[in-house]
Formats: C-alpha cells, structure tokens, sequence
C-alpha cells in the first residue's frame, strides 16, 4: 500500500471499518510511513469531535417557514435551545476547519520531517548505525545503494555531533535519514536523496539557496546542492537553526 492508496481509506482506519485484510494493509503503512501515522492520528480527533458534537436545532424562522411550505406543524422551541444552536455552531466550526486542514494536508516531505523530529526527541526514531564518525555512515549508506558521495556532513564544528542514521523513504522513494544532537540534547534530523524523486513543496520562505518552513514548532529548510536536495529539521532557534543549515552546505 503506498501513500495515495492510503488517503482513500484512511477515514474508514479511523472508524475502524475496514476489511480484516484491508486493516492489516493500512497498519503495516502507517507503522513505515510518519506522513500517514500523523494524518491517522489528525483523522482520529476529527471524528472523535464530530461524535461530541450536541444536537443543532433549526432556528425558530427556518421552522416557521418550513411549518407554512410543508402544512405540518411545529413544536415550539425551548428557551435555552439558542445556547445549543451557538455552542454546536461554534463546536462544528472547530471540526470542519480541522477537517479542511486534513484535506488539504501537508506535502509529504514536511509531513515527514515534523515526524522525524518528534520521534527524535523522544529518542525513539530508528536507527540502523550508531556512529559518531561521519566517514563510517557514508560508508554505510554507500553500501546500502546511495548514489550520491556527499551523504553526511560533519557539522561537529557548529556544536551538532553525530548520532548516526539510516536508510528510510518518502512517498516511496529511497531517502538517508541522518541524525544530529547539540549539547543541550536537542536534535537535528537530515534527510538526503536526488532532486526530483519527492516532491518539492510551495509557500517555503526563501533564504539564500534554502527555502524555510515551520510545523507544530519544527523548523525546517529544504536546500538543493547540486542534484541532491538537503532536508534539515529541528526543534533549534530559528538563528541557530539557520547558521547550522549555513554551515552544512558551505
């Protein structure tokens, strides 16, 4: 099951409607893709929202109007119903904008990164090799099929020591997932692979040759060295986050 699969049945995995087989399918996804598990979990509290959801009464014009068209008449309304029509406006308002934002979710290399640094820090993201020697993952990564030799920079000299890395994928497609941590025990994550393999997002702020983007208080800049794109994400300070991203692609 790849991504574009995964959208179509993702309510119904939240509603846990589907299929045995089906199910199966969607969970072995969702468990190799953060993209996905993040949009379950969103679809999870959209639904759970829509259920909370108290019951909406018309207003007393609309069943007035309905009562003359129809010839059927209609039960007068209770005094404190009004309260309700408001708090089930406002509370539907909330789930609808949440569920827009579903709809219209993040690309998936943003998506994904927000996932890496949420899992990084809680030192919980996978890790195929511990090192703290830069020339011993290019190795690895080397062996594992990268075509690519700038695989992994040493950013020591800025404060980030190497924590290792791994293979992973976006959409499908093969990345390195490269992890770094500063001395106050924060984590910078860095995936690489070929430009054009995963699609590159709008609405990034430009700076120099990276463009930024935040989520959920992640940073993130996405910069492009030769044909390879550089996909670094923090937690970092907005400046120090910016001068570590200087300093990997010097």
């Amino acid at each position: 099951m790849n991504c574009e699969q995964y959208k179509e049945i993702a309510a119904a995995h939240a509603d846990s409607v589907l299929a045995a087989s089906e199910s199966t399918d969607a969970e072995t996804h969702v468990r190799q893709c953060p993209g996905c598990a993040s949009q379950l979990q969103l679809q999870k509290v959209v639904a759970g929202r829509v259920r909370r959801l108290p019951a909406i009464q018309s207003p007393e014009l609309m069943r007035r109007r309905i009562a003359r068209q129809t010839s059927v008449p209609m039960p007068a309304e209770k005094p404190h119903r009004m309260r309700r029509i408001v708090a089930g406006t406002v509370a539907a308002g909330l789930v609808l904008a949440t569920a827009f934002w579903f709809a219209d979710r993040p690309p998936a290399i943003i998506a994904t990164l927000t996932a890496d640094v949420e899992a990084a820090d809680r030192q919980d993201l996978p890790i195929d090799l511990e090192t703290g020697d830069p020339g011993a993952l290019r190795t690895y990564y080397a062996a594992a099929g990268v075509p690519f030799e700038n695989s992994v920079e040493d950013l020591a000299p800025q404060g980030l020591d190497l924590v290792g890395g791994g293979m992973s994928s976006i959409e499908g497609r093969a990345t390195t997932r490269t992890v770094y941590r500063t001395a106050d025990d924060q984590r910078v994550v860095c995936r690489r692979f070929r430009a054009g393999e995963v699609d590159w997002p709008s609405g990034g702020q430009a700076l120099g040759d990276s463009e930024l983007f935040t989520r959920d208080g992640v940073n993130i800049a996405l910069t492009r060295v030769g044909d390879v794109v550089c996909a670094m994400a923090s937690r970092l300070p907005r400046d120090r986050f910016l001068h570590s991203i200087h300093l990997a692609h010097r």
